[in-house]
This record gives C-alpha cells, structure tokens and sequence, in this order.
C-alpha cells in the first residue's frame, strides 16, 4: 500500500515542485502530469495483481479515479492557472481523505459520520474559494471561516476517539475476558432476543448447557495456563461445530451455554447438540501435549419443554447433570 500511494502520488509531487520553482505550466508540463498519472495507475495495477476476481471491478474503479482526478489536474493547468489546479489537488485529495476514512471505519458512528462530512466540507472549501476569487472579487470571507472545517475535522476526531473508546469498553463488559465468547449478561440478552423473535415466527428455540469433564483434574495437573489454553480451544471446537446465527456462550468456570435459534422441529437442534458432541472427539494440542477432552450436554426446546426462558436455561441445566452422573462409572 505504501508504495501504490508513493507512486500514485509522483504526479503532485513533480506538480508542486515545478510550481513552486517558478516553471511555468505549459501544455507539455500538463502532459507530464497525464504521463504520471497513466504511470501511477499502471504501478498501482500491477502492485495489485494477486487480488482476488472479486476485486477486480473495485480496483478498475480506484485506477479509473487516479486518471480522471489528474486528467482534471492536467485541464485545469492548460486552460485555467496552476493556481487553480493547486486548489483541485487540495480539494481531491480531502475528498480522498474523507474517503477513506469511511470505508477505513468499522462502523458508521455519530463521529465518523461528522469526521467523514467535515473532511468533504475541508475539501470544497478550495474549489469555492476559488469560484469567489473569479466571480464576486470584492465578497471578503474571514479566514477564520475557511479554517472551521479544519476545527470541525479535528472536533470529530475526538468524537470518534471516544466512542471507540466506550465501544471497547462495552464490548469488554459483556464478552468473556478469557474466550471472547459472550458473557452471562451478552447471554441474557441475546436469549431475550431469540425468544422475542421465535414468538413472532412460532418456530423453537433450544438451550444446550455444557459443562467439561473432569476439568479440575486436568487443570491441575496441567497447570492454570494450559487450563486457559484447554477453555480456549475448546470453546473454537464448539464454535465451529454451530450455526452463524446461534450464540455460543461462557457463563462459568468450564461452563458453556448454546443459543440455538430459528428451529423448525426438534430434529433440528438434535443434529447441532450431535455436532457439539462430536467436536470433543480429536484430542487437543495444550503446550506441546495431547489432551483428550469430554463434555456433558443438556438441552431443552421451547414451546415442548418450557414456556419461559428461566425454566428453559433450569431443565437444561437439570439434564446436563443427569447426563453427567450418567457417565460417572459405578
């Protein structure tokens, strides 16, 4: 990426260097810009040869807006004043910023709507003043007003910077510190949820309640860390083994709790609980040593079983231990 930038960049680079050495912009200045522009669209290609098919209509778009925004460049220069094309390079370049910063942000908050706005505003201030100079010469603007949007950019910085701030700290509140799975707060909402919306579909919801074999054993003998590392890998075995919209929690020690939701019959959540008991029977790698791990489920299906989810969450907790003592020899 650094050097698709250098490299898309080396048009402006030689633009400012002759402006501010008192070259002056010809007609075969202008097409030393184009010439750079078509060499920084062809270095970025090639420096973007391995991506995906997927990708290709994105990154035909990027190197189509390289040569237009220089062909524009190069126009101004040749029919206009290099002070002009001074002001479009500024201007593109802030609308490029503003950009991608939007496409950069992982979610389209209060802050990087107004951080994203500002920038453009930073940008149009160039092509504007420039529109003033040309058509109302004697309409004076205080540069305290051209400069606001740069106090604004600034200001939503901040304001991004905070509410990634309170993201994280909200993401850390309701996921496990250990496992990243949700916690027991994330698990209550998430199974309020699955409730609300069973109820308008009338389809089932289950619970499978999880609880390891013999963990204080292995956790002991182990030592604390491998224990971490013995939760964490198998909370990705439980994880791969449920579907993309079921939630996989951790509510205890070695105690796990599945959402399983939007079922249509029983035999549904039959095959995800088998998937789930099926996950344990490779042994596991911990620190160099082969752990062989087991586990004890319960489930219970809303509306066959219970009709509320407190009762849900006890009759499988109920059936898990039952399913344990029925392991134990003797």
């Amino acid at each position: 990426p650094i050097g698709r930038m250098t490299l898309a960049e080396a048009p402006n680079v030689a633009f400012v260097f002759c402006l501010y050495g008192g070259i002056e912009a010809t007609s075969v200045y202008a097409g030393l810009i184009a010439a750079g522009a078509l060499w920084s669209a062809w270095s970025a290609w090639a420096f973007n040869a391995g991506e995906r098919a997927s990708d290709r209509s994105g990154r035909t778009t990027r190197l189509l807006g390289i040569v237009a925004v220089y062909a524009i460049q190069a126009a101004i220069l040749v029919y206009g004043s290099s002070e002009d094309a001074m002001d479009w390079m500024l201007c593109w370049h802030y609308l490029a910023v503003a950009l991608f910063f939007w496409m950069g942000s992982p979610r389209a908050s209060t802050g990087v709507v107004f951080t994203t706005a500002s920038f453009i505003a930073w940008a149009l201030v160039f092509p504007t003043a420039a529109l003033l100079y040309h058509l109302a010469p004697a309409v004076h603007i205080e540069n305290e007003v051209w400069n606001l949007p740069k106090f604004l950019v600034a200001t939503g910085m901040i304001l991004t910077l905070l509410e990634e701030q309170m993201y994280k700290a909200e993401l850390a509140a309701m996921h496990d510190a250990l496992t990243g799975l949700p916690n027991r707060r994330l698990f209550d909402e998430r199974l309020r949820q699955a409730f609300e919306q069973v109820l308008r579909s009338h389809k089932k919801v289950a619970l499978v309640v999880i609880d390891l074999d013999h963990f204080k054993q292995t956790n002991d003998s182990l030592g604390h860390q491998a224990g971490d590392d013995l939760l964490r890998a198998v909370a990705a075995c439980f994880a791969r083994s449920m579907r993309a919209n079921d939630t996989l929690a951790r509510i205890g020690g070695d105690e796990f709790v599945a959402i399983l939701g939007d079922l249509p019959s029983r035999a549904a959540a039959e095959r995800v609980l088998d998937a789930l008991q099926h996950s344990l029977r490779q042994p596991l790698v911990i620190q160099n040593q082969s752990v062989t791990v087991s586990a004890s489920m319960g489930m219970s299906l809303f509306p066959d079983d219970c009709s509320d989810p407190v009762q849900l969450l006890a009759t499988a907790d109920q059936r898990m231990y039952a399913a344990k003592l029925a392991r134990r020899p003797g």
